[in-house]
């Protein structure tokens, strides 16, 4: 099955790997499933480069059939070994991402850290979705470290509601709350807090499409948002950024129990 992806509006990628190959037979197929996993995971537009730096086995045949399985792969042939400086200079010259990952064709564990300094993908994963009679929608996801985070998409005629966490658990024991009994697992990320928002407007009106109305954020999910303050101002500023989410928060926040407890933005 051939892989497909797409691309930027440029019609470039947002990341350009490049890779120097020297008699590389037997690693390149299980050396390339770990630079795919990681690029899927990654959820970013991509093309991985492999430079044949005049191998003698069957590298180069090897690296073609892998292109031929994947779109995102292009392959350069060089007449001889001219070295591993001449196969990265042929890799930046050929590479069209905004992102340049040079990399060892033997040293896959280096491509995951310079992902990991590059950029974050996707993390959080759907364990259960319910949909009521009325149109709402409950989500169950679970983050990398096995968290769960819970979502509610509310629905109206002429607004929708997100009501999403901010927390993994709750420190404050409230009697009436199921989630105090959980305790504080631990703080979400900005960018887990942000994901939540994505991954329920992408099930409901699918990946990338534009809402036909306005969308209120509350955070009255999981958790008590401002003993996670930071991480949910690093939220707010990225779903409110024309460049993000691009939902402008006007109504910040309300007071309740003595702290000011739920803060909401919409577009």
């Amino acid at each position: 099955m051939r892989m497909n992806q797409v691309k930027t509006e440029n019609n470039n990628p947002e990341l350009s790997l490049f890779l120097p190959v020297l008699d590389e037979e037997q690693n390149l197929r299980p050396m390339h499933a770990k630079i795919s996993e990681a690029l899927n995971a990654l959820g970013k537009t991509a093309e991985v480069i492999y430079v044949d730096d005049g191998s003698t086995d069957k590298s180069l045949q090897v690296l073609r059939e892998i292109a031929a399985q994947d779109s995102r792969v292009r392959v350069i042939s060089l007449r001889r070994n001219y070295g591993q400086t001449a196969a990265m200079s042929a890799g930046i010259d050929a590479a069209q991402g905004e992102i340049l990952i040079p990399m060892d064709a033997d040293l896959p564990k280096a491509l995951r850290e310079k992902l990991n300094e590059t950029a974050t993908g996707s993390t959080l994963k759907v364990e259960s979705r319910y949909v009521s009679e009325d149109g709402t929608r409950r989500f169950l996801m679970k983050t990398h470290d096995n968290f769960p985070v819970e979502t509610v998409f509310i629905p109206t005629e002429n607004r929708d509601t997100i009501c999403f966490s901010s927390q993994s658990g709750c420190p404050l024991k409230c009697d009436f709350c199921l989630t105090a009994k959980l305790g504080l697992l631990r703080n979400l990320t900005a960018g887990e807090i942000v994901e939540q928002i994505i991954v329920v407007l992408n099930d409901v009106y699918g990946e990338g499409a534009e809402t036909p109305h306005g969308t209120n954020l509350v955070a009255m999910g999981a958790g008590e948002p401002f003993l996670n303050f930071e991480n949910l101002t690093k939220a707010i500023e990225t779903m409110a950024d024309e460049e993000g989410l691009f939902i402008v928060p006007r109504l910040l926040a309300q007071p309740s129990e003595s702290r000011i407890r739920y803060p909401v933005g919409s577009n």
